[in-house]
Order: structure tokens, then C-alpha cells, then sequence
């Protein structure tokens, strides 16, 4: 199929389940009624949300359930667990076990590590923040690989983590600090809260969080998910650089 056919037939999909939430009788999912959101579209799967009190819609949701994975990726209602991030650590390691054979030189190692390692955690980083034991593993894979070319290697390295992972105008390798980077790319929506961006996830936050609230100034509710908490975190962690945020020529990409 061409993609602009598979796009034309998911878009005009999109516009059928969307008139379906138009109907008296149809019941929005909680907080999704002043979005009048009841469906979400991805790359090749599509998620619908409502009520679920009629049978046959019951019957349907009994076709899926939570969690399922979606690009390699857990996605829960619940906390992302260690146990939940076990693919990425798999894919790392297994990675690194079909370059066993070969054999590579200090320089070699640098380049994998660097634009092949540490970019399988980029992709989840962008959609959650990771358990801080999903970091000590993603470190202590990249450090074993560097070091030693294996996938375990209990010394600590020549040496420290943290030093490795400075720039190279400070003489290191420049590594991407993954807790760092996690960090940051949460971040990107603190600042589209702040810009007030359009998009639906945005909508959804001033919408059910925010309401009349300001930004700066919101604490999270008891009721929050532990994903917003981990979000208000990040939020009172850029607090004093806020005027970096606000402004639409910084970014973070």
C-alpha cells in the first residue's frame, strides 16, 4: 500500500470516530469530554476511549487491554517498572553480542557506544522518565562494552562514568548522560505547557490540571498520576530558568 493511501484512509477513519463522539447517546471517557476526545491515531494503531456501558463497546475493549507495547515500549496506567524497561536492556546487550565477533579497536568501541548504545534509550526517554535502576543498567552496559568489548564487566572502568560523559573540549569522549538526557527531553513539555502549544496532550493538561492555575506557581494534586508528578519535578528543577523556557527561540530538541 502507498503511504498516502494508508494516511488518506486513516485520516478520513479519524473523521468517521470522531462524529461517532457527536452522538446524544455516546459517553466520553473521564476528562475527555471537553476535548470531545475519543480516539487517538498512531503509526499503526488506534486507541478509543469512552464510557464503555453499552455491551457491544464492552465487547470490543475486550479486545485489547492495558498494558501493551507499542515500539518495544510498555505502555501502563501504572509507574513504569525496572522489569517493564527489560527490552531496552536486552536490545543493548544483544546488540553488543553480534559485534563479539569482530574485532574492534579503543576508537571503534567510542563511535558504537556513542551513536548506537546510547540512542536505544533516546526514543524512551522522549515518552516517560525511566526508574533510576533503567540508567545504572544503560551505564553499566555501555561501560562494559567500552572497556572491556563484553556486555558485564564488574570493575568500575579506567575511568568514572560521570567524567566520560563530558564534553571533548573538557578532553572526554562526550558521551549523552542518559539521567541527564531524560531530564531534558521531559522538559520540552514543561516549555510547550508554558508556550501554551497546541496540541492535544497540552489541551489535556490545562484542561483536567491546570484549569485557571498559573504554570509557575501550580502544585500537583494528590490525585495526580505519578507521570505528572515526574513532570512537576522536572518543572521545579528548570524553575530558574524560566525565561529560557517561556521564549519560543530557545528549544529543546
Amino acid at each position: 500500500m502507498y503511504p498516502s493511501l494508508f494516511m488518506l484512509g486513516m485520516k478520513y477513519m479519524s473523521r468517521i470516530i470522531r462524529k461517532v463522539g457527536d452522538f446524544e447517546e455516546f459517553k466520553h471517557y473521564d476528562n475527555c469530554k471537553n476535548l470531545k476526545l475519543n480516539h487517538l491515531c498512531f503509526a499503526y494503531d488506534v486507541l478509543m476511549f469512552s464510557k464503555g456501558e453499552f455491551i457491544p463497546i464492552y465487547k470490543m475493549f475486550q479486545g485489547g487491554s492495558m498494558p501493551f507495547t507499542y515500539l518495544g515500549m510498555s505502555i501502563k496506567l501504572k509507574k513504569i517498572s525496572t522489569q517493564d524497561c527489560q527490552n531496552l536492556v536486552e536490545t543493548m546487550t544483544s546488540k553488543i553480542k553480534s559485534w563479539s565477533t569482530r574485532a574492534l579497536s579503543f576508537a571503534g568501541r567510542v563511535i558504537l557506544v556513542n551513536y548506537v548504545l546510547m540512542t536505544f534509550h533516546a526514543y524512551w526517554s522522549h515518552i516517560t522518565v525511566l526508574p533510576k535502576q533503567v540508567f545504572k543498567d544503560i551505564n553499566a552496559i555501555c561501560r562494559a562494552y567500552l572497556w572491556t568489548g563484553k556486555t558485564y564487566n564488574q570493575s568500575a572502568g579506567n575511568i568514572s562514568w560521570h567524567k566520560v560523559c563530558k564534553s571533548k573540549q573538557e578532553g572526554c569522549l562526550g558521551f549523552t548522560n542518559s539521567k541527564v538526557w531524560n531530564v531534558a527531553v521531559i522538559g520540552k513539555y514543561v516549555c510547550y505547557v508554558a508556550r501554551k502549544k497546541d496540541n492535544v496532550r497540552i489541551k489535556w493538561v490545562n484542561q483536567v490540571y491546570l484549569k485557571e492555575a498559573g504554570w509557575w506557581d501550580y502544585g500537583v494534586p494528590s490525585y495526580g498520576s505519578w507521570y505528572w508528578k515526574k513532570i512537576m519535578e522536572v518543572k521545579d528543577s528548570l524553575k530558574t530558568k524560566k525565561q529560557y523556557i517561556e521564549k519560543e527561540k530557545y528549544n529543546i530538541k
